[in-house]
């Protein structure tokens, strides 16, 4: 209806064009968009009297046949369509597929390259190892036990099932210690516990449940007797340990060494040992306190060979720590077997070792006196920071003030 309507209309707008072209010539009036006017009412007529004819004046057979070419036409585009679609998903795959093929090839390749390699380096390992081990075994040898025994740094007493173990440059080997005998010491018997080429080490590992472990160094040396004797002093472990603790170990030569604690806070000096000096501007004590100032204590004081020494430092000050190491028995005993007495210092810092000092590391010329470490501690953003210096040095006498000193590396 619409379609005859708009054919209609057209026609009549074309007649009326018509009539004004006519018109305009019987009167002589000029006209210049008649002719124009003429032909675009002509045209939209046409195509108004062709869609009228063609949707309107078909027969339903007509009318039907064009609904299923339309309909074809429209299935046709969208089979199209969809073929387009499968096509681009199918291509994405595809092109997804080989790069995920490609990562794994290029992933395969760097495995095979990094195991090729892998292998390359424990082949090159075993034959270094190999060839080290035949350079070892060409040097001059020695073999012999490892005696001692083990105590408790807090109390002195031995600590039985202790696990020892000697790891050496050609093997490894494993002991305990056993019951306390009448000397209240815990002993260990490790047979052929010290072996290899000269001039190397063995390590030492001392562990036990409830303390901290230990770890030192032997050097593997042709001795005068078919054993090397080495004592440990276990630290135990505490729910609330002191801020730092300090053990001393030395030998049975010289008998009577002296482990020396100085605090210089502000203008007061204190000095905790087990023999008291003579100063006038120290204050001496063998017992120190926890609980007021100095808020440090000697907590074991066997001084008649072997130790251990024990400081611990319950409060930190702003201050000064100073560690010294003293011969006591230097009338009677020089200062070169002090240098030798495998005197030892282990610093722990709550339920940690985190320092080690031996005095055959110890710098300059043997004298009484083995300066250790100190202790620096200042406020920082209202804050007390603390921090161990090694010294490692002989001093010629105790000193008498915190004067800066310069460090050494530590090695124990």
């Amino acid at each position: 209806m619409h379609r005859k309507q708009e054919a209609l209309r057209t026609l009549m707008n074309l007649n009326a064009a018509k009539t004004l072209k006519a018109a305009a010539a019987n009167f002589h009036v000029q006209d210049t968009k008649a002719e124009w006017r003429l032909q675009q009412w002509h045209t939209r007529y046409l195509k108004a009297a062709t869609n009228y004819a063609f949707f309107c004046e078909q027969t339903e057979e007509e009318n039907q046949k064009v609904a299923r070419t339309i309909h074809e036409k429209e299935g046709l585009e969208a089979r199209k369509a969809a073929l387009r679609g499968l096509q681009d998903a199918t291509h994405k795959r595809r092109e997804a597929t080989a790069k995920a093929r490609s990562k794994t090839k290029e992933l395969n390749t760097k495995k095979a390259v990094s195991a090729h390699e892998d292998k390359q380096k424990k082949l090159i390992q075993l034959m270094a190892n190999k060839a080290r081990l035949e350079r070892l075994h060409s040097y001059p040898q020695a073999t012999e036990d490892l005696i001692g025994f083990v105590v408790d740094a807090s109390t002195g007493k031995g600590i039985e099932q202790v696990n020892i173990k000697s790891k050496c440059p050609f093997d490894t080997y494993n002991t305990v210690t056993k019951t306390s005998d009448s000397t209240g010491l815990s002993k260990f018997h490790l047979v052929k516990g010290i072996t290899g080429p000269r001039g190397y080490r063995c390590y030492l590992t001392y562990t036990k449940e409830g303390f901290i472990p230990l770890r030192f160094r032997v050097l593997i040396h042709r001795a005068r007797t078919d054993a090397i004797f080495r004592q440990a002093t276990l630290m135990p472990k505490l729910p609330a340990p002191p801020k730092y603790r300090i053990v001393m170990q030395y030998g049975t030569q010289p008998a009577d060494l002296d482990s020396h604690l100085q605090l210089f806070v502000g203008n007061k000096k204190v000095d905790i040992s087990g023999h008291l000096g003579n100063d006038p501007h120290f204050t001496y004590t063998d017992k120190g306190s926890a609980d007021a100032f100095p808020f440090a204590t000697l907590d074991m004081n066997v001084n008649k060979g072997y130790g251990p020494q024990t400081h611990s430092i319950h409060e930190l000050q702003e201050g000064s720590y100073g560690y010294y190491v003293k011969n006591f028995d230097y009338h009677f005993s020089d200062n070169i077997k002090f240098s030798k007495s495998d005197a030892r210092v282990f610093v722990y810092e709550g339920n940690t070792l985190k320092h080690r000092f031996a005095i055959r590391n110890a710098q300059g010329s043997p004298t009484t006196v083995w300066q250790v470490f100190n202790i620096k501690c200042h406020k920082n953003s209202g804050a007390l920071a603390c921090q161990v210096n090694a010294i490692g040095t002989y001093v010629a006498e105790m000193p008498t003030s915190p004067d800066v000193m310069d460090t050494l590396g530590e090695k124990a």
